[in-house]
């Protein structure tokens, strides 16, 4: 640093006009002066130029001891400060997101269980079999005076619904959400299977006929000859009674059913035989409440024969497509077939 810029720096100094780094500077210069170096000023530097630092020792000697360190020490603390102000707004914004993560939590159980409590109630009456799809995409056939009674969103691992009466269930496929029936004191558990199953809770009787896949019958509450749960498979029955008054449990299989009287006024037969796109495309329809759009005239001459059976929208459309040699898209319940077409 040359005497010019120290007598410059030690005026700034004086009126206070320094910036931090003039500061360090000073600091620096100071530390050297207490070192013994630089106390002289080289002999270039004019005599009134020298009188005036000597003079400034003496008045800033003791001022910049004093100040230097305070000086420090205010930066030092400034820095602190900030550092703490930070530290609180960091520490306030992660309190924040916490808070506002429990109770979005605590909002979307809520939320959830009050969308699981909204209950649909269907009755039924003697003169109709009402169709009811449950939000999992299950078709359930509700049969004479029976009631179901099944939530809005299944949104528990099991899907869960009770009947009182007779129905039909054509179970969509879904190993790890089990399907659960509470009916009266018996409790019927499938995977996806189609089966008609017959409850009167008054007199504790179960009726169960199975058209595909298995069924699993078990009573709620302890009876006395407490039996395992009992499995029915494809093309048996099962009787099943309570006896209110001993409390035993009675059971009688059932090896010949007939299927005919059971699928009666539903649509869960869909097995066919040389039908026209068109007879096969409107049964589609009115099973699973769809809309399908498709050009007539490019599949006027297809006569298709498929089982569709106990298939699901998904799975019918993807058979008929492999059989048009067509493509399929579906949004919501729109359906678009395009392509293929027979000669």
């Amino acid at each position: 640093m040359t005497d010019s810029d120290l007598i410059k720096l030690l005026e700034k100094y004086k009126n206070k006009d320094c910036t931090n780094d003039e500061l360090i500077l000073i600091d620096h210069w100071y530390k050297l002066l207490n070192e013994g170096k630089d106390k002289q000023l080289p002999t270039n530097v004019f005599l009134n130029e020298k009188k005036y630092i000597d003079e400034q020792f003496s008045l800033l000697e003791q001022k910049i001891k004093g100040n230097i360190h305070q000086t420090k020490s205010r930066r030092y603390f400034s820095i602190f400060d900030y550092r703490n102000k930070l530290f609180k707004a960091v520490a306030a914004t992660v309190f924040l997101g916490i808070m506002l993560f429990f109770l979005w939590k605590k909002y979307n159980a809520v939320s959830n269980k009050d969308i699981r409590l909204i209950e649909n109630i269907v009755q039924g009456n003697n003169r109709e079999i009402k169709k009811i799809i449950l939000p999992d995409k299950s078709i359930v056939w509700l049969k004479g005076k029976s009631k179901l009674s099944f939530p809005s969103v299944f949104i528990d691992s099991i899907r869960s619904v009770s009947l009182d009466g007779e129905a039909l269930f054509e179970v969509s496929k879904d190993k790890t959400h089990p399907f659960v029936i509470h009916s009266g004191r018996f409790l019927t558990r499938v995977l996806g299977t189609s089966f008609n199953l017959k409850v009167d809770s008054t007199s504790n009787t179960l009726n169960l006929v199975v058209l595909t896949g298995k069924v699993m019958v078990t009573q709620l509450d302890k009876v006395k000859n407490n039996i395992k749960p009992i499995y029915i498979t494809p093309g048996k029955g099962l009787y099943a009674t309570i006896n209110g008054r001993s409390n035993t449990y009675n059971v009688k299989f059932i090896a010949n059913i007939t299927q005919k009287k059971i699928i009666d006024g539903t649509e869960y037969d869909m097995n066919f035989e040389n039908l026209s796109f068109d007879i096969i495309k409107k049964r589609i329809e009115n099973k699973f409440n769809v809309s399908i759009n498709a050009n007539d005239e490019l599949y006027k001459n297809c006569f298709i024969s498929a089982d569709l059976t106990d298939q699901s929208l998904d799975n019918s459309l993807k058979i008929l497509s492999i059989v048009l040699g067509a493509n399929y898209s579906i949004k919501n319940k729109y359906i678009n077939i395009t392509g293929g077409g027979c000669n």
